[in-house]
């Protein structure tokens, strides 16, 4: 939570240091607030936004899940 308001005031180097995958986890964000929006106004296929959805939410968790993992290891 706190990579996603530093990323929101602009401040992506405290983004960075408070979990890296935050700024991954924004990007998704954004990019699924932008392409529901598309297939909201019938400029978009919803199959297509639906199958690149699926792919983001596992790039999300795999960035989450490494950094978890990398914290977890160095400490």
């Amino acid at each position: 939570m706190h990579a996603l308001i530093a990323i929101l005031q602009l401040h992506l180097g405290a983004a960075w240091s408070s979990n890296p995958a935050g700024i991954v986890l924004a990007l998704y964000l954004f990019l699924q607030i932008c392409g529901r929006s598309l297939v909201l106004a019938s400029m978009l296929n919803a199959n297509g936004v639906a199958r690149a959805s699926q792919v983001g939410e596992s790039i999300v968790v795999a960035a989450l899940f490494s950094v978890w993992v990398t914290r977890i290891l160095t400490f």
